[in-house]
């Protein structure tokens, strides 16, 4: 096989970038959107499935055939904090939500759950492929670190979730 020419690559057209996308939640963890949420996120994990070979053993002779594609079951975001603290707010709110500090009381989950939309764009901002992930929840959040590095505060907060969809 020949090494790819310049014109094999031109023939490609336009490649995906991995800056070009809008992230949204809706319920529950809705309270992201006062702090701003789709313009803080500086990155996210996409959801995914992997798959469970089963291993088939008869007289000595394997074989190996495809099982169950689990969901990996939760995404991380990571956040710029802004200088009014509105990611910590969002993630205290959202946590007090979830699970009540001083009696360790808790909602049900279909009260603290949210669905969260992911849309992939192209350099013309438009939609190419998308996710809608169900049944997210607050599982875990790391307010970022402090330190003299002068570098912004990046807090993540990691969704754990049921399932989802691709657009």
């Amino acid at each position: 096989m020949a090494r790819p020419t310049i014109e094999n690559i031109r023939s490609l057209g336009d490649f995906m970038v991995s800056n070009l996308w809008d992230i949204n939640i809706i319920g529950a963890g809705s309270v992201f959107e006062a702090a701003g949420l789709n313009f803080r996120a500086i990155s996210c994990e996409l959801p995914k499935r992997t798959g469970n070979s089963l291993e088939v053993n008869i007289r000595g002779q394997k074989i190996k055939q495809p099982g169950d594609y689990d969901y990996s079951g939760s995404i991380t975001i990571t956040l710029a904090e802004g200088d009014n603290a509105e990611i910590h707010k969002a993630l205290t709110a959202l946590r007090e939500l979830t699970v009540t500090t001083l009696t360790n009381s808790q909602l049900p989950k279909k009260a603290v759950e949210s669905v969260i939309v992911i849309k992939r764009l192209n350099r013309q901002g438009e939609m190419t492929h998308g996710f809608t992930i169900f049944g997210a929840f607050l599982e875990d959040y790391d307010l970022g670190e402090l330190s003299d590095a002068g570098d912004i505060v990046q807090p993540t907060v990691t969704f754990s979730y049921d399932y989802f969809a691709e657009l």
